[in-house]
């Protein structure tokens, strides 16, 4: 399902959505959405958010697409309180499983204005509860963040990292 500027056509397809959605930019959803209490979702003038099939989300998950482009991969699920702010570019791969109270954006404030770097997180990463994603970070396939680990640089695939700021704690044994 695609929808284009028109919350009413959205919020008509998905009745029972508890949902808040506040764009006016694009929004396009797969099959199999399950949105939960309280969730959040902001798009702005140019900004874009994609959701694959079968994407499930607890209480009070935000969403925001300021003016880039975030993307959602198919059997994600997203626990409650999940913040995501995506000024630039943010995308998430298949069977991605977060953690609650999880943070991931993709800028940093500086002085009256941001500084962006692109987000991404690779396919089965799982993300433990409190963690944080810095901009600029590349997250591998199969990788493990541990819960509240911030991560500030790239985690290579198949590891876990842990730590403030993360670092790599060890390879995965049959990612």
């Amino acid at each position: 399902m695609k929808f284009r500027n028109d919350v009413r056509n959205a919020l008509t397809m998905c009745k029972s959505l508890p949902a808040r959605a506040l764009y006016r930019g694009s929004l396009s959803l797969g099959s199999s959405q399950m949105w939960g209490k309280g969730t959040k979702v902001v798009i702005g003038s140019h900004g874009r958010i994609t959701i694959g099939s079968n994407f499930e989300s607890h209480r009070y998950v935000y969403l925001a697409a300021q003016g880039g482009k975030l993307e959602i991969g198919s059997h994600v699920f997203l626990n409650q309180n999940v913040s995501i702010t995506c000024l630039d570019s943010i995308t998430i791969g298949d069977n991605v499983l977060i953690a609650n109270n999880v943070v991931i954006v993709d800028h940093d404030h500086a002085g009256s204005g941001f500084v962006t770097g692109p987000v991404r997180i690779g396919s089965r990463v799982w993300i433990g509860a409190n963690a944080v994603i810095l901009k600029g970070v590349s997250i591998g396939d199969d990788a493990v963040i541990a819960a509240g680990a911030v991560v500030t640089h790239d985690v290579p695939a198949g590891t876990v990292a842990a730590g403030v700021p993360a670092v790599l704690i060890r390879k995965r044994v049959n990612p």
